[in-house]
C-alpha cells in the first residue's frame, strides 16, 4: 500500500447526515468533494435503498447541498443549498424528482429544517440583524462586542448576531416569521408529536408554543438535543449537570426531571424507541464511543462494540432495525442492524467519513 498523497484528496467522498424515509425504505444522505478547480468543497444530496444497493443522486447543488431531512409524510425532502453567492438557504424537492424550490431567502442564511409533524411548516434557527459588509477595505464604524465567540466557530468567522427560531409555511410564496428574539441564542428546534410545541435550546433547555406567544423554561443546566417520545409524553436531552454528559428525561410541563444514564464519560445522541419506552445513546464508556439501550428505571445494555467508534444511533421508524456510524474498518461508514443486535450490513462502504444517521 502506497503513503497517500495530498492529490488522493480530490477522488475521496466524504458522506454524512443521513436521514431515513418515515416508510424506512429510504436513505438521503450528504456527498461531498474537494474541486481542484475552484479549491473547495462541493457536495449535493444521494438517495439509497435502506436495503442496500446503488445511491443515485438527487440534487446537484452547483456549491452545496447538505442536511436532507425527509417530510413525515414522505413527500418532500427538505435541505440547505448555496447557490450563486448566497448564504445557506432552505429548498424542498417532492421525493419524486423534480425541481428544488427555495423557502427561505434570508440574508444571513437558515440553519437546518425541521418539519412539522403535519409537513406544512419548517422550523430552522436562523441569524438575525444586518449581514456584515463584503467590502473588507471599506471603513467600518466602531463596533461593541457582546458576543464572547465572535468570529470563533473553528470554521471561519461567527458574527455578532443572534441565532433565533424561525418557522416557514411551505407553500410558495410564504415569508418566515420569527418566532424568539432577545439577547441569547435560540437553536436545536425540536417539534411536539402534536405539533402544538417547539423544544430549543438557549444553553438551557426551553420550550416555545407554535404561534411564539408563550415561552417557558424547563431547566437552569447547560443542556442539549432535545428529543420528543414519540408519545409526546416526554423530552429526551444531554446534560451536563453533574459535569459529564449524561442522558435526562422530563415531562414538558417541566416535572419529574430524571437522570437516566450516571457515569464519567459522555452519554450522547439520545434517540427514542418507536413505543416510547427506551432510548438508545453513544458513549464512551470502554474508551472508544459504543452503542448502548437505556430503559426508564435507569437499567443500561451494551447493544454494539467495537474496537473503534460507533456513534449517532437512530431507530427505524418500525422498530425492528437500528441505523449507526462507525469507523470500525477504518472509515465511518453507515451499518444498520437488528433491533437485537444481529444482521449487521454495511449501507455505505466508501473511502470517506459517514456520519449522523437520523
Amino acid at each position: 500500500m502506497r503513503p497517500m498523497t495530498p492529490g488522493d484528496l480530490y477522488a475521496i467522498t466524504w458522506v454524512s447526515e443521513c436521514d431515513i424515509s418515515p416508510d424506512g425504505r429510504l436513505v438521503a444522505f450528504t456527498a461531498a468533494r474537494m474541486e481542484q478547480e475552484s479549491d473547495t468543497y462541493r457536495s449535493a444530496i444521494w438517495v439509497v435503498e435502506a436495503t442496500g444497493g446503488d445511491p443515485r443522486q438527487f440534487t446537484a447543488g452547483s456549491k452545496r447541498d447538505s442536511s436532507p431531512r425527509f417530510s413525515p409524510d414522505g413527500r418532500w425532502l427538505a435541505f440547505l443549498s448555496e447557490r450563486g453567492e448566497e448564504k445557506p438557504q432552505i429548498y424542498v424537492m417532492s421525493t419524486a424528482g423534480g425541481e428544488a424550490r427555495p423557502v427561505t431567502k434570508l440574508p444571513l442564511g437558515a440553519g437546518v429544517p425541521a418539519w412539522s409533524p403535519d409537513s406544512a411548516h419548517i422550523a430552522f434557527s436562523a441569524r438575525t440583524g444586518e449581514p456584515p459588509d463584503p467590502d473588507p477595505k471599506k471603513a467600518k464604524p466602531y463596533r461593541r462586542i457582546t458576543n464572547l465567540k465572535y468570529r470563533l466557530n473553528g470554521e471561519g468567522f461567527t458574527y455578532d448576531h443572534r441565532r433565533h427560531l424561525f418557522i416557514v409555511a411551505i407553500e410558495p410564496g410564504c415569508e418566515p416569521r420569527q418566532i424568539t428574539s432577545g439577547d441569547w441564542d435560540d437553536t436545536q428546534p425540536a417539534w411536539s408529536p402534536d405539533g402544538r410545541w417547539i423544544a430549543l435550546v438557549d444553553y438551557s433547555l426551553m420550550l416555545v408554543s407554535a404561534d411564539g406567544r408563550i415561552i417557558k423554561s424547563l431547566t437552569t443546566t447547560y443542556d442539549g438535543s432535545p428529543a420528543w417520545s414519540p408519545d409526546g409524553q416526554w423530552i429526551a436531552f444531554s446534560s451536563n449537570e453533574r459535569g459529564n454528559t449524561d442522558i435526562y428525561r422530563i415531562q414538558p410541563n417541566g416535572k419529574n426531571r430524571q437522570q437516566l444514564t450516571l457515569d464519567e464519560s459522555q452519554d450522547v445522541y439520545p434517540a427514542w424507541s418507536p413505543d416510547s419506552r427506551s432510548l438508545l445513546f453513544s458513549s464512551n464508556r470502554d474508551r472508544s464511543p459504543d452503542i448502548y439501550q437505556v430503559d426508564f428505571s435507569g437499567q443500561t445494555q451494551l447493544i454494539f462494540q467495537t474496537r473503534l467508534q460507533e456513534i449517532t444511533p437512530a431507530w427505524s421508524p418500525d422498530g425492528q432495525w437500528i441505523t449507526f456510524a462507525s469507523s470500525s474498518d477504518g472509515n465511518y461508514d453507515i451499518y444498520r442492524m437488528r433491533a437485537d443486535g444481529s444482521a449487521l450490513e454495511n449501507l455505505t462502504r466508501d473511502n470517506s467519513w459517514n456520519t449522523y444517521p437520523v
